[in-house]
């Protein structure tokens, strides 16, 4: 540390009057010294080892380094991103004479993928055909790197999104043999969600699991028709059992619309019903909801057979089921469904409370003796198809296994609804009956479809 001298007697005034005869102070204004402070106290006075700054340093060691921040010389290194590696460095010219590189940069993989995706699409018949992508010469001229061959889900993205931008929308696709895994298939239903026709033949899918990506709620392909797994480790181990009736049942419950699995059509349950009527729909009357209940309607048949069937048939539930193997026919389907919520039109008239047998409900035996309400079973298809009964034996099997009941047919007409009207039923003509009603163990609806015997 250095301390500043002792100015010699007289000298500040001479200073000063030097600088006033200079210009350099007005001639009222005093001289300070450095060292003073406000209040008139002094400091010690000290002085500042004035550092160079590192900027500065770096200058003094190497005075080309700023000029090299400013300008870059031909001889100079100089490197920018995606440039070709050994490119010569072109200078462009600015009308102000400001000289600026150019750079000759490599060939973009996503124009090269373009260029594939174009080459490989029939417009006509909107199909691209993106079958085993390494074997293809442009992939090789450009040395890409496919998905499933050192790609990953951003390079299968980047595909898809070219494929999203064709004309017309791409209908149909094929991904054979790219040894492609689910975790690759997560952007297609986000590029392209109309897709009808996709094949995944020859790839790695190993689980259903997998398969989610394109059939999850927040991107689902809606509109698919026909899907191809044949070649991928989930169709060879699901064909090994039950002869792939569960590896079926499990793809086409996450792709509803399917009509054809593995070049197979997959059955569609349909039922018979009219053509659609040319008369103009009437505006519903009901203004609050629930509404009440309408008179009963039955139309195309005598009223009198319908009743008798009601009677026979109910005697027959509450007393001898065995003897309704003869009212089934031998293709007959048979389920129920127990429903245990309260209805709005039993809770809005307080039947939940009045009748005698709402307050001690048991439905144990009801749920676990192969009840089929789809809203419970969900997604468990195998239960669901053992809670369908075929065939008249089985029909009456699963009746006779119920808990007891009784219908009190002969109450007041006013807690019965009934509905009956011809409908087609095969190459012939039958009679959808069903009756809604208020029984002793709660609500009902029995629904019937009723032919010649």
């Amino acid at each position: 540390m250095f301390s500043s001298p002792t100015p010699a007697p007289g000298s500040r005034a001479i200073a000063s009057n030097a600088l006033r005869s200079a210009g350099l102070i007005d001639r009222d204004a005093k001289m300070r010294d450095l060292t003073d402070k406000p209040g008139g106290r002094k400091a010690s006075s000290k002085i500042r080892s004035h550092r160079p700054r590192i900027l500065d340093m770096k200058d003094l060691r190497d005075p080309r380094s700023r000029a090299s921040t400013s300008q870059a010389g031909p001889s100079g290194s100089f490197t920018i991103r995606g440039a070709a590696a050994g490119g010569g460095v072109k200078v462009r010219r600015l009308p102000g004479g400001a000289e600026v590189p150019r750079v000759k940069t490599k060939f973009k993989a996503v124009d090269a993928w373009k260029e594939v995706v174009q080459k490989k699409y029939n417009a006509e018949a909107q199909f691209l055909n993106l079958e085993s992508l390494i074997d293809d010469e442009l992939v090789k001229k450009h040395n890409l790197v496919p998905p499933g061959r050192g790609g990953d889900a951003r390079d299968a993205a980047v595909i898809f999104k070219l494929a999203s931008q064709l004309k017309p929308k791409v209908q149909t696709l094929s991904l054979a043999g790219n040894n492609l895994q689910g975790t690759h298939l997560q952007f297609l239903s986000h590029y392209l969600p109309d897709l009808i026709n996709l094949s995944l033949q020859n790839n790695n899918i190993r689980t259903m699991k997998e398969l989610d990506f394109l059939a999850s709620r927040r991107g689902r392909l809606q509109h698919l028709r026909e899907l191809i797994l044949l070649g991928n480790p989930i169709h060879t181990q699901g064909m090994q059992q039950d002869n792939g009736e569960k590896y079926r049942r499990d793809v086409t419950s996450k792709f509803l619309t399917l009509e054809v699995l593995d070049q197979v059509a997959i059955a569609q349950i349909a039922f018979d019903r009219p053509g659609p009527s040319s008369a103009p729909a009437q505006k519903p009357t009901a203004t609050t909801f629930p509404y009440e209940m309408g008179p009963s309607f039955v139309t195309g048949v005598d009223g009198g057979i319908v009743s008798n069937f009601l009677v026979r048939f109910f005697n027959a539930l509450d007393s001898n089921r065995s003897g309704l193997i003869d009212a089934y026919d031998p293709n007959a389907t048979f389920s129920f469904s127990a429903n245990t919520t309260i209805a709005a039109r039993a809770r809005v008239q307080g039947f939940h409370t009045s009748m005698p047998n709402q307050t001690k409900l048991t439905w144990k035996a009801w749920l676990e003796g192969g009840s089929r309400n789809l809203s419970r079973i969900n997604s468990d298809f195998d239960r669901a198809l053992q809670s369908l009964h075929i065939g008249a034996q089985e029909a009456v099997t699963a009746i006779v296994a119920l808990p007891a009941t009784k219908h009190d047919i002969s109450g007041p007409p006013e807690k019965f609804c009934l509905d009956s009207f011809p409908v087609v039923h095969g190459q012939g003509m039958g009679l959808l009956l069903t009756v809604h009603g208020q029984f002793t163990e709660g609500m009902h609806d029995v629904h019937w479809p009723l032919t010649p015997s």
